[in-house]
């Protein structure tokens, strides 16, 4: 089956990142032998950083999808991490003391 009767060069480039094909860059013209060494050399550097872009956006699609979830685990891990720290003692030794709990992935630890 021909998609386009007119082509008569093609280059196609893969995305590949970390050693996974994930797209291919494919291009076409209707000149014979239009894509040159340069254009694959342009175009290959080019590729290389739409496929961090692409991978990039799909983990961020990840987390935004996943993010629902993790908040409702940190709420219950900070209520249990609560729920572990003693009682403020009822006489008072002339010190302030506070405390404050912030989720991991927010400090990069827990207290």
């Amino acid at each position: 089956m021909v998609a386009n009767p007119e082509t008569r060069s093609e280059l196609a480039i893969p995305m590949i990142h970390k050693g996974q094909v994930i797209g291919v860059l494919d291009l076409e013209s209707p000149q014979l032998n239009y894509f040159t060494d340069d254009h694959v050399q342009a175009l290959s550097i080019l590729v290389a950083q739409l496929a961090v872009s692409l991978e990039n956006a799909r983990l961020y699609e990840q987390l935004a999808r996943d993010e629902p979830a993790w908040s409702g685990e940190l709420q219950a891990a900070q209520r249990m991490q609560g729920a572990l720290l003693r009682p403020v003692p009822a006489v008072d030794y002339g010190v302030d003391i506070a405390a404050r709990i912030l989720s991991a992935r927010e400090v990069c630890g827990d207290l």
